[in-house]
């Protein structure tokens, strides 16, 4: 990955983490941020685990980290769907660490120039769609899932197109 590559993922990872930075679980609304905002803050990385369990960089592939993307998003889905934001605050929480796993895993690979150039830009839209969903949880005001599903279902195909499925046989070895 080029220089230029590289920071742009790093400044998408900050914003985005920026954007979890004081989650707690449910949606606030605009009423209750301002008593939030006074309250002492516990620290996100410990309330997340404590709330929603350990993080999700245990995909061994790529493959298995966009299969766990896809499952996570029929459960940011269906919180959207029930309009129960809280519910798909810690799938959209889990999906940002599972696409930084992802860069990981992908950095890693013996990709050709146009398939790193699709999974850079597959995994940026991600990174934009759900840090534009976790503003909508938190403040209540934004785009909500079927806004985005094209992107996202579009994104994720890209990326299942570089890093196909994988077998039966391999998920029991």
């Amino acid at each position: 990955m080029n220089r230029k590559n590289e920071i742009a993922h790093f400044v998408l990872f900050v914003l985005f983490s920026g954007s979890l930075a004081g989650c707690g679980g449910s949606p606030v609304a605009p009423a209750a941020a301002a008593s939030a905002a006074a309250s002492p803050e516990q620290g996100h990385q410990d309330d997340y685990s404590k709330t929603h369990g350990s993080r999700s960089g245990s995909a061994r592939t790529c493959a298995e980290a966009v299969q766990k993307v896809k499952t996570l998003c029929l459960k940011v889905q269906a919180g959207f769907s029930t309009l129960n934001l809280g519910q798909a605050d810690g799938p959209v929480h889990e999906i940002g660490h599972v696409l930084s796993h992802l860069q990981e895993l992908a950095a890693k690979q013996n990709l050709s120039e146009e398939q790193r150039k699709t999974v850079d830009e597959s995994i940026r839209s991600l990174f934009e769609a759900f840090g534009s969903l976790d503003r909508t949880i938190h403040s209540g005001k934004g785009k909500f899932y079927i806004d985005l599903a094209d992107e996202i279902e579009g994104a994720l195909a890209a990326l299942q197109d570089v890093f196909p499925e994988i077998s039966q046989t391999e998920t029991e070895q």
